[in-house]
């Protein structure tokens, strides 16, 4: 006798109940499983950029902090800066001159 033909009626239709039975449960957890993986996969994603843009910030935060410092403390700084905005002393003449375009 085969291992197939082992067994009464009864064992075979239970054993077949017990294999259909498991494929349902499996199909079951992963159909419940999958929108819960697309959710952490995208929370993973949020998470990064967020980090990344977090760093960007704290980058310039500390440039920021420099800058301040500077203002404090050194006084070319402060003239370098208030003439690229063209800010004058009492006084001065601001002579601008027409850039040819190109």
């Amino acid at each position: 006798m085969s291992i197939a033909m082992s067994g009464t009626v009864g064992e075979k239709i239970s054993i077949a109940v017990g294999v259909v039975a498991t494929i349902i449960v499996a199909a079951v957890a992963l159909r419940l499983a999958l929108p819960q993986m697309k959710t952490y996969r995208e929370s993973i994603a949020t998470r990064d950029a967020l980090r990344a843009t977090n760093e960007e910030q704290s980058a310039a935060l500390a440039e920021l902090r420099r800058n301040q410092e500077r203002f404090r403390t050194d006084d070319e700084f402060v003239i370098k800066v208030a003439r690229e905005n063209r800010k004058l002393f009492p006084g001065e003449i601001l002579f601008t001159f027409p850039t040819p375009e190109e």
